[in-house]
């Protein structure tokens, strides 16, 4: 369980609790209704959150980029 307020940006409440996984350059995606909240500039009230509600977390390594031979 975690802490945020809903005038807070995405971007700084994934920050805050997800730190160690971003300075690891793994990608962190949020997941709340079925849709993954973006952009990061929007705040947690503009995507829809509310108190006590659920949201799911996936963190990933990015893809390897595709090089062509």
């Amino acid at each position: 369980m975690v802490t945020g307020s809903l005038k807070e940006f995405l971007g700084h409440f994934k920050r805050r609790h997800f730190r160690s996984e971003l300075d690891a350059q793994k990608l962190v995606r949020l997941v709340f209704n079925g849709r993954v909240l973006q952009p990061d500039t929007q705040t947690l009230e503009k995507c829809g959150l509310y108190n006590n509600c659920v949201v799911h977390c996936l963190v990933h390594q990015p893809r390897p980029s595709q090089t062509s031979t």
